[in-house]
């Protein structure tokens, strides 16, 4: 190498150290944000709360951060908590402005759920659930699977060691045998603080059900080598104002007895949290049977439970509203989401048998193409932000909606080179306008991740696929 080229590399690399130097020191010396910078963030998280998985009582919480307000010295909520609640106001308000924050706020939230949880008092440890639920549901956004299963398994850990799906159980305490680490809370002060354990339990179920999909790992809660659910169904909000569950109401194998079509409480879930957790609770359930599909010994065994399986399913998308019925923009978002876990579970069960059968269009395709269709009654442009699982979910009716553009295609071609067009005419018309309607219902999924690309790395890099997969079936944009 040349003196001249040897030094032009060297100025390089002190440039390059320099520029690094510029980008990193501001990041470790920023200060907290501004008043008016915390109540951008905390108004635009709430906006969206509920679609990263918050669950504590908002006007209680909402008292906290005013307090915070007034005195920064005290530590009524966790510093994790609050740190990855302004994680999510960042990554939510896409401003330029606040995006040097975000690696700060992430760190900040990390470090901090790095401490003992042996003698935190107990609205702390639902605090620290809350910030590793949101933690996990930053991630997986991200597209960072391995680091959400963290957080995940931190948040179901943590509810298990205090026996959060043991409240109201009609059985005794007991010791949980997963997990040897356990924690006894004082029982809850009132009902609004029953209320967030519930919640918070229903909360890291719906995430370590939605989880353990694209993990391939077993759920904690659900099945034979999950932890029985004694927890009751969570009400609606406006039900806990009113008093919550009676006192006499215990619970008892909540979950699997949703699964087996003898769910008898008169508390039996209705409310939107406790449907999108049996939406969770199917569409768990439906990959691990199919993941079983070619290794059942007991075969009419696995063929009765899959049957049985595909009728609560089918029973209960059929009972769930409307989403183009639903009230406001949150009832929407929170539709769309269950009613779309509920069809891909219905795509996850029957997938494998039309793959190994050979079928003409199968469960799993009409499953698709009704997945697509709940996108009818959503105006896109308003929704804003909406739970990262849906990028998941519209990859996998995605993937089913190309496959049978593929199928149709081929049959397309095969009747027109060798049938006779007069025999067959009708035939190829039929072909072609059901080639048309997928290719339709795949633009519009397509169409739906992309609009929401920005907010959600993870998004984006699905919409790509599916954006390349249209392109390669001659149907791109």
């Amino acid at each position: 190498m040349s003196t001249s080229s040897r030094g032009s590399a060297e100025s390089a690399i002190t440039a390059s150290k320099q520029a690094l130097r510029n980008i990193l020191t501001p990041l470790s010396a920023l200060p907290e944000p501004s008043a008016a910078t915390v109540q951008i963030l905390i108004n635009t998280f709430f906006q969206h709360a509920d679609q990263v998985g918050f669950f504590l009582h908002r006007g209680w919480f909402m008292r906290l951060l005013s307090a915070r307000s007034i005195h920064p010295q005290q530590q009524a909520i966790s510093p994790a908590l609050l740190n990855a609640l302004y994680l999510w106001g960042v990554r939510l308000a896409t401003l330029d402005t606040l995006l040097l924050y975000e690696p700060v706020f992430l760190s900040r939230a990390t470090q901090a759920l790095a401490g003992t949880v042996a003698h935190m008092p107990s609205y702390s440890i639902t605090h620290t659930i809350q910030a590793e639920i949101l933690l996990a549901n930053f991630h997986f956004a991200s597209g960072q699977l391995a680091q959400a299963r963290h957080h995940c398994s931190a948040a179901t850990a943590l509810a298990l060691s205090c026996r959060l799906h043991q409240v109201r159980s009609i059985q005794l305490p007991r010791t949980n045998p997963i997990h040897a680490m356990e924690f006894n809370p004082p029982p809850p002060a009132d009902v609004t603080e029953e209320a967030e354990r519930i919640q918070a339990f229903w909360q890291v179920f719906i995430l370590d059900a939605c989880l353990a999909v694209p993990s391939r790992l077993p759920s904690r809660f659900v099945g034979s080598h999950g932890a029985q659910v004694d927890t009751p169904w969570p009400l609606d909000a406006e039900a806990y104002e009113q008093g919550g569950f009676p006192s006499g109401i215990r619970g008892s194998s909540t979950v699997e007895a949703f699964l087996r079509g003898t769910d008898l409480n008169p508390y039996h879930g209705s409310s939107s949290v406790a449907l999108h957790a049996k939406a969770a609770a199917l569409f768990e359930r439906a990959a691990d049977m199919a993941s079983r599909f070619l290794t059942a010994t007991d075969t009419e065994q696995f063929a009765a439970e899959f049957v049985a399986l595909d009728s609560i399913i089918d029973h209960f998308s059929n009972s769930l509203m409307p989403v183009n019925m639903s009230a406001g923009l949150d009832a929407t978002r929170r539709l769309l989401v269950t009613h779309t876990l509920a069809r891909v579970a219905t795509i996850q069960l029957h997938q494998r048998l039309r793959e190994m059968e050979a079928l003409t269009e199968s469960k799993d395709v009409s499953a698709a193409k009704a997945a697509a269709s709940l996108l009818d009654g959503v105006s896109m442009g308003q929704v804003g932000y909406i739970s990262p699982i849906l990028g998941l979910l519209w990859s996998i009716v995605a993937r089913v909606l190309h496959s049978e553009m593929t199928r149709l295609r081929s049959l397309w071609m095969s009747a027109s080179t060798f049938g006779h067009q007069s025999s067959n005419a009708q035939q190829l018309r039929y072909m072609q306008e059901e080639h048309d309607k997928v290719a339709a219902a795949l633009a519009k999924v397509c169409n739906a991740m992309s609009s929401l690309a920005s907010t959600s790395s993870y998004m984006a890099m699905q919409a790509e696929i599916c954006r390349r997969e249209m392109m390669q079936a001659g149907t791109g944009q």
